[in-house]
């Protein structure tokens, strides 16, 4: 169920300001639409685990290649969640329970995945200066050692 990423190519800016205008801002709880809602409402949890994971596994790689552009770590962490529920969604058209769900959200194609995104990448501020400074240490200490 791979989808045509209609962002690639866009930098972060550039996908909020595609965001803004298409949806004119929140429209149903605080997001940009009931089926932007439906997914945070089902998934958030998992969201924000899996957004965890892919900050730091996005920082650890930027750290490796010398760079560390905020604006491309969330690029890449939209289009990681966006494909992290395309394969969800695949997997959850199996079960009756998981049909239920995908018909609750919607037309999947109007979910708002920089909203998404910047919803996660604020929620876990704290848990990105966590990060930064845990691989900043190691950093650090590998100096040290030389």
């Amino acid at each position: 169920m791979k989808k045509e990423n209609i962002n690639e190519g866009l930098t972060w800016e550039e996908r909020v300001k595609r965001w803004s205008e298409w949806f004119g801002g929140p429209q149903c709880n605080g997001w940009a639409n009931r089926e932007t809602w439906s997914v945070a409402l089902h998934f958030g949890d998992a969201l924000h685990e899996y957004s965890a994971e892919i900050i730091r596994s996005l920082y650890e790689e930027g750290q490796k290649r010398g760079y560390s552009d905020e604006g491309l770590v969330r690029v890449r962490l939209e289009d990681a969640l966006q494909a992290w529920f395309e394969e969800l969604a695949d997997n959850l058209e199996e079960t009756k329970e998981g049909r239920s769900i995908l018909r609750d959200i919607g037309s999947t194609w109007r979910i708002c995945w920089p909203q998404i995104t910047w919803h996660a990448w604020e929620e876990l501020a704290a848990e990105r200066a966590e990060i930064m400074a845990e691989l900043n240490a190691g950093e650090a200490a590998g100096a040290k050692e030389e």
